[in-house]
């Protein structure tokens, strides 16, 4: 695995645990908010987002790990459109969740490590 998947895996699993970090429901949830959060910063709508789930929930299910790259390669394109290096994003964020983590420990921060909305789709 890569340098910055193993200190983000790391991170999750510093948080609550690993059984929560490693919840496949939790992390597709989280990684659907985060999604999410980027389409609608991107301007898509609420209607536009029902309809492409729609359109994907037609067609049979494909291979996570084929999925997961054509992720990449969208998150590519969308970092350069918006003039954004998606590795230092990446970076960025990752150090400062371990800054707000360590805040946790003592109080003074907040739990960002997992669902912001508190959102759940079993219910």
């Amino acid at each position: 695995m890569s340098e910055f998947q193993n200190r983000a895996v790391e991170l999750l699993v510093a948080g609550p645990g690993a059984a929560v970090a490693m919840d496949t429901v939790e992390r597709r949830t989280r990684f659907l908010e985060n999604a999410l959060e980027l389409y609608r910063a991107m301007g898509g709508t609420l209607d536009e987002a029902g309809g492409l789930a729609k359109a994907i929930y037609s067609r049979p299910a494909t291979d996570v790990v084929a999925e997961i790259g054509d992720v990449m390669i969208a998150l590519a394109g969308i970092s350069q459109i918006n003039d954004v290096d998606m590795m230092q994003a990446a970076y960025n964020t990752l150090d400062a969740e371990w800054k707000n983590l360590e805040l946790s420990s003592d109080g003074s921060g907040d739990d960002k490590l997992y669902s912001r909305t508190g959102a759940s789709l079993s219910g």
